[in-house]
């Protein structure tokens, strides 16, 4: 008789711990859950103060599981690839989508003027920290420049006429009381010429450099009184 009672009791533990093991589970599964949107919301904010101190203000956000998609306007490619790196870095994250979009030309823009003992003093908004370092290596080799009145801004700056930079302070040289401005695809350059003669090969010059570039030239050079050059040499 016991032993037919001990298998007619059989079942009924069986069926209780198959209860018991569906319960555990569905605890975990809860647990997960709830764990889940808060591991979420922690790599999302990782990733985000990672954008933020290199200077993306406008990017948002995405997280499912430990995967992140970046939407909002960047600058170009080359903001694009940065931010994909900078999200990247965030312990956990295994995979960065990128639904980033170009925006508008917004190109960065730099004003510059010579000052009387052949300082630069520079202003304006460039892309990153590289862009940064090369116009103050380029304009603040003898002292002049300064990196804080530089600021950055991936998102809508792009480095399109940072090359142009390059030729510019040889080329401004013969120029006195002069100041330059760069940025939204016009490059306006000012100053007195004293050798009248100079002036249209000067003006040639920094228009050809500046549409090589796809900008447009401003001209506010003046030439020295008595120094004109020829009425039709001058544009």
């Amino acid at each position: 008789m016991s032993s037919g009672s001990e298998a007619n009791r059989s079942p009924g533990r069986r069926g209780t711990l198959w209860f018991g093991l569906l319960g555990l589970v569905g605890l975990w599964i809860c647990a997960l859950l709830v764990e889940l949107p808060e591991m979420e919301r922690d790599l999302g904010a990782g990733v985000l103060e990672r954008l933020r101190s290199a200077g993306f203000h406008r990017l948002s956000v995405g997280v499912d599981g430990r995967d992140v998609t970046l939407t909002g306007a960047v600058a170009g490619p080359r903001a694009a690839a940065s931010a994909r790196q900078l999200a990247g870095a965030e312990p956990g994250v295994r995979v960065v989508l990128d639904a980033t979009s170009e925006a508008p030309i917004g190109l960065p823009w730099l004003r510059a003027a010579r000052s009387s003992d052949g300082l630069w003093i520079l202003e304006g908004t460039l892309p990153d920290a590289a862009s940064r370092d090369a116009v103050l290596a380029l304009f603040g080799g003898a002292g002049g420049g300064d990196a804080d009145a530089l600021a950055l801004d991936p998102e809508s700056a792009s480095a399109q006429w940072l090359p142009l930079m390059e030729a510019l302070p040889d080329t401004l040289r013969a120029l006195e009381n002069v100041s330059f401005e760069a940025g939204a695809g016009t490059l306006s350059v000012a100053g007195v010429l004293r050798d009248g003669e100079r002036y249209p090969e000067l003006i040639g010059i920094l228009r050809n450099k500046a549409e090589g570039h796809g900008m447009v030239f401003e001209n506010r050079v003046a030439i020295l009184p008595g120094q004109q050059s020829k009425p039709s040499e001058i544009q």
